[in-house]
This record gives C-alpha cells, structure tokens and sequence, in this order.
C-alpha cells in the first residue's frame, strides 16, 4: 500500500476549473468550483500561484487556453507541487488523454488533487480508482 505523503504547509499549488456546454451550471459554476480550490488550497496552508479555467469547453478536447495556460505556467515557474481540481473530470473526460496528462505532470514532479473525491495521483493505490472514473465518464460522453 502506498502512502500519500501529504504537501507541506506552504507548497506552490495551481488552481484549475473547466465547464462545458451542458453541465449544470449551478452545481459545477466556474465560481463554486474555484471557491472550492481555494477554499481547499488556504485551509491546508497552500501558496496558490495561480487559478485557470476553461468556460464552455468540453472535457474530451486538449485544446484549451486555460490549460494551456497552466502548463506554460508549470514550466515558466518551475517550482509547481500540485493541481488543485474539484474533481478528476474537471482536468478531462479522456479515458486516455487524461492519464497522460496526468502522467506527463507527475514526471514533472507536479500530481493532481482531486479535493471532493479525495483522489491525490502521487497515490499509485488511487491509479485504478482514477482509470475506472475516467473509463465511465468517457463512456457517458459517448453513450449520449
């Protein structure tokens, strides 16, 4: 079993939001999930660097200027712990495209925190929770 070391008061944390076309805009507002990030980020004593987000964006592309953003940030700043999401749909839908994403960050040195679900992808015991997510949300896109 593989222990979550937990991020030390003070780590360098990016916030990022996405909503699409069809969500409930209530529930998942681009307000409500960035008040979650920071809410989360403070109450552990993070230093947030940044906040991105993508409005009116499906989760199924990679195109996206918020994210874009966020990674030329990762690298222009080189000193990134984590990603701050509300939950692992938020960062894509991709059954495959978002564990290499997800993959791609950690080589450098930057995990995922999904903070509604729990999910830190330094966990390699969340690695089939997060395929199993990422497979179903997937396949409800497609299922439509």
């Amino acid at each position: 079993m593989n222990q979550t070391q937990k991020l030390p008061e003070g780590a360098n944390v990016l916030d990022y939001g996405r909503l699409s076309r069809d969500e409930d805009k209530d529930l998942n507002s681009l307000n409500n999930q960035m008040d979650i990030l920071r809410e989360y980020g403070v109450s552990n004593g993070y230093n947030i660097v940044g906040e991105f987000y993508d409005d009116n964006v499906s989760g199924m592309t990679f195109d996206r200027e918020g994210l874009e953003k966020m990674l030329d940030t990762i690298e222009e700043h080189g000193n990134i712990h984590a990603i701050l999401v509300k939950d692992l749909s938020r960062l894509g839908r991709h059954r495959i495209k978002t564990p290499l994403l997800i993959e791609q960050l950690e080589r450098k040195g930057v995990r995922v925190i999904s903070v509604t679900e729990g999910i830190d992808t330094s966990n390699e015991d969340h690695d089939l929770e997060i395929a199993i997510k990422q497979m179903m949300k997937d396949k409800c896109y497609h299922g439509r």
